[in-house]
Order: C-alpha cells, then structure tokens, then sequence
C-alpha cells in the first residue's frame, strides 16, 4: 500500500504564498467594488443636486467622456440641455475629482471650451458673490465625502445665479475677471507692468510656423474639455513624427514646458527670474526649430 506523502516545510510555504495570494485578490476585488459604489454614490447624488435644472428647461443626458489623444483621465459626464446653454457636470472614475463648465450657445453650436467669455467653469462664480469664503478644497474632490461637497458647491453656485442659467441671461464676466484680478494682486501684489501673453498662448501663437513645415494639429488642449486633461499641450504631426509642447506637470512642475518628440524629451525649460515669457518663448522655439 502506497504511504501518503508527508507534508514538508515546502508545503506549508506554498499554502501560505496561496493564502496570500488569495487575501490580495479578494483586498483588490474588495476595493474595486468599493470605488464602484462610491462613484455609483457619487452620481446619484449629483442627479438629486442638479435635478432643479429640470425646471428652468434642461434636460439630462449622460455617457462616458470623449477620448482624448492619450485619454489620461477617464470621466463620466452628466449633460444638462437647455434650448441656450449647457451645463456638462463631469466626475473622474479612477478618482474623487469633479468639474463643471456652463457654455452658452453661438449661433447654434456651444461655445469652445477656450472661449472665455462664454464658457465659464462654475468655480469661477464665486467671484460674482460676496460674503462666502470659497477656498480651494471647496473645488477639490480628494475622497468620496468632499467629492459630494464639491457637488454641492457646483450646485449651489448655480442656483444662486438663476437669473443666468435661464432665459436669454448670462454672468457678468467683467465682474468675474476683475474680483479674480484683485485675489491676485492680494496674493502677488500689483502687477509692475502691462499684462504679458501667458506662456501657454505665447507658444501656441510663436509654434504656428510647424503648420507651414507640414505639421498639423492633432490635438490642443485648449479646445478640450477642461476635465479631460489637467495640462496644458498642444500636439503636432508630419505623418512620421509627433511633436508634443507641453506643461510638464500640471501640479508640481506647472511652471515647467517641454518638447517632446515620439515620445521622446528634447528639452524642458521655465520662465527664469527676472525674465520676461516672451524671452523665454524665444528660447523655447529656437530650441523646436532645430527638431523637425
């Protein structure tokens, strides 16, 4: 009669790696879930918050957000309708962050995104209101319960400006730009001299001579929904090469813009001290003539 195998220090390291193996499957499994239910919570709480647009003649539709060029951040979007304006509520899925744009019909397409005077990101209503301290974690989704603050700040921004979420009505953008000015003067002091370019718009303009190289855009950030790319870029393609300007990290490195090409870095550079943008743009674009 055949003995039965003993059981060896071997066996019992293997039944503890299948053990292990088993509790980080069912951990992972137990936290997808849990994400499940929190953006599932997320959603419906959003709906309950914006349902009053019902009433002022939106209504709602809802899919997953447009891919992108190298679609980094993946969003669901609540789409409020009326006959003049749009109102696109989006939540992350791979996290707690939520943004909400209003845009106003032009004839009889929505504004662009970069239309600033007609599309307006909800946030930016807080400089039409006084008396209401609106800092940035109120804007800033970093679990499930400020995630649903964050929904309820959008909300109740909106509702306070009924007036211009119906009708023919629209928010008071010098108003807007003028109390977002005076925070950055509370915060830097007044500016020493005129408003210069952006560096963002300094190198869209000063990058425009690839289009008479035979490049052509294939994406610019700037058109895109602000939810779907925090960084700012613009990318550019011959047919054999892809040439990507762009802000190097949206939160630590913002202040950083680069070159790549075929997903290669070429060159990563900032506005130094003392410097004006548009030197820098020189710098930057003397740099990109060389690569194509």
């Amino acid at each position: 009669m055949k003995k039965d195998k003993p059981f060896i220090i071997k066996d019992v390291v293997n039944l503890k790696s299948l053990l292990r193996s088993f509790g980080s499957d069912y951990h992972k499994k137990k936290v997808q879930q849990e994400r499940i239910d929190a953006f599932n919570t997320a959603i419906n709480f959003a709906k309950e918050k914006f349902s009053f647009l019902n009433y002022y003649g939106y209504t709602l539709t809802e899919s997953d957000a447009p891919p992108t060029y190298y679609n980094h951040y993946k969003n669901y979007v609540l789409y409020y309708e009326s006959a003049d304006k749009l109102i696109e509520l989006a939540l992350r899925k791979s996290g707690d962050n939520v943004s909400c744009v209003i845009r106003q019909k032009i004839g009889s397409e929505f504004a662009r995104y970069n239309d600033k005077i007609n599309c307006i990101g909800v946030h930016r209503l807080k400089y039409l209101q006084t008396g209401v301290d609106y800092d940035t974690f109120k804007f800033w989704g970093f679990d499930l319960k400020a995630r649903l603050e964050v929904i309820d700040t959008y909300a109740n921004l909106l509702l306070n400006h009924k007036d211009a979420i119906s009708g023919n009505n629209w928010f008071d953008v010098n108003i807007i730009e003028a109390n977002e000015e005076k925070e950055r003067e509370g915060k830097y002091g007044k500016r020493k001299g005129p408003v210069q370019l952006s560096v963002e718009d300094e190198l869209t303009q000063r990058s425009s001579f690839l289009l008479d190289a035979g490049y052509h855009i294939i994406e610019d950030s700037e058109l895109l929904p602000p939810y779907s790319n925090l960084g700012w870029h613009i990318i550019f393609s011959n047919g054999a090469d892809i040439i990507k300007i762009h802000q190097v990290d949206w939160r630590d490195f913002y202040y950083l813009f680069a070159i790549t090409k075929n997903n290669v870095e070429i060159f990563s550079t900032q506005v130094e001290k003392g410097e004006f943008v548009k030197d820098m743009a020189n710098r930057f674009i003397s740099v990109l003539k060389t690569v194509i």
